[in-house]
């Protein structure tokens, strides 16, 4: 006999995103430094200092909840990716160096994302080369 007992949904899981995928649905990313957190086991409010914007507003520090159980844990002292959605709740948080590929990655996918002025085309040459 075979029982088949539900298993309760997690509420926080999420299907897994590339950290592509998590930008263009981030209303914000940067990259910070995780500067203060209530303690290694209490949940509250974590302090980051930004280093890079990424994309959205480019205010100076975040405070965001750390330790709770949707929310992973932030380190102090750790560099760190972080996607906040519309209201400022954490997607995604990702400790990485800044020279990490990862990093060194999601910066040239957000260069490439920034529209070029129309000012910089009209001065690059032609393909076919100088005029004679």
């Amino acid at each position: 006999m075979l029982l088949a007992i539900p298993r309760p949904a997690q509420a926080c899981s999420t299907p897994y995103q590339t950290q592509f995928d998590l930008f263009d649905r981030a209303a914000r990313v940067a990259e910070v430094r995780v500067e203060q957190t209530p303690g290694r086991r209490e949940a509250g409010m974590a302090r980051l200092r930004v280093l890079r914007t990424l994309k959205g507003s480019s205010r100076a520090t975040l405070e965001e909840e750390t330790n709770t159980s949707c929310h992973v844990g932030y380190r102090t002292g750790r560099r760190a990716v972080v996607f906040l959605g519309p209201r400022g709740e954490t997607l995604a948080y990702h400790e990485r160096r800044a020279d990490d590929p990862h990093v060194l990655a999601l910066r040239a996918f957000v260069a490439a994302k920034i529209p070029t002025p129309a000012c910089a085309l009209s001065s690059t040459r032609s393909p076919r080369g100088p005029r004679r």
